[in-house]
């Protein structure tokens, strides 16, 4: 047993982790947001990024091995430490993929801005899946193809493939104000399916309208 046991230790820590790629999306990017950034890990090496606005960006290698990463508007002197406050992100070992969110933070003095990453591994976001993010306080509900969608304020969902091949599909989505029994209308569209993207779609809330609107966002691989 105490044999079995030492084995077992002596491959937990020697586990080695493929590379892990990542892709970024700066959504609702302020007119004025920053473009770019130099992404450091915690061994000091970092790689240059784009932070696009409205596609997600190439797929990326991480600049080490680590968890723990920085985003910074400039690359640090030789044998400067990376700043305490700058923006920074956990992106676990075990994801081979991941997406980072970036969201305005104006009290931020290094870079405005903060990270959100998301599990994009294929066993959790697989292809031809999509994965609802609501960004309001309404309930969502709908039709999308073949798939039901509920899902509640301020939540996440991964939505499995609306479609058993590559097509068009029909999309019935409506929402539902806190306090009221009926939902209203929000969107009747067809949508084109293919077996082999993934979709990320963001629920808003414009400001000046009760309505919320969708943004979508397919790529591939």
């Amino acid at each position: 047993m105490k044999s079995l046991l030492l084995c077992l230790l002596v491959l937990g820590a020697n586990t080695v982790f493929g590379e892990r790629f990542v892709r970024i999306l700066y959504h609702q990017a302020p007119e004025n947001a920053p473009k770019s950034g130099f992404l450091y890990g915690s061994s000091g090496k970092f790689i240059n990024v784009s932070f696009p606005r409205w596609n997600m960006s190439n797929k990326f290698t991480l600049p080490d091995n680590g968890e723990q990463f920085y985003f910074l508007p400039q690359k640090l002197a030789d044998d400067m430490p990376i700043p305490a406050n700058a923006p920074r992100v956990q992106i676990n070992k075990t994801w081979d993929q991941a997406i980072l969110l970036v969201i305005p933070d104006t009290e931020n003095p290094i870079l405005p801005i903060r990270l959100q990453s998301m599990n994009a591994s294929a066993s959790v976001f697989g292809f031809g899946e999509i994965y609802w993010i609501n960004l309001t306080d309404l309930a969502i509900g709908g039709l999308i193809g073949d798939r039901k969608l509920i899902i509640k304020p301020r939540s996440k969902l991964i939505m499995k493939s609306p479609k058993k091949t590559n097509g068009d599909y029909a999309v019935k989505v409506d929402y539902l104000i806190q306090g009221e029994n009926r939902p209203k209308w929000l969107l009747r569209q067809t949508w084109s399916h293919n077996l082999y993207a993934r979709q990320l779609v963001f629920i808003d809330k414009p400001k000046q309208s009760e309505v919320p609107s969708l943004f979508s966002v397919v790529f591939y691989r």
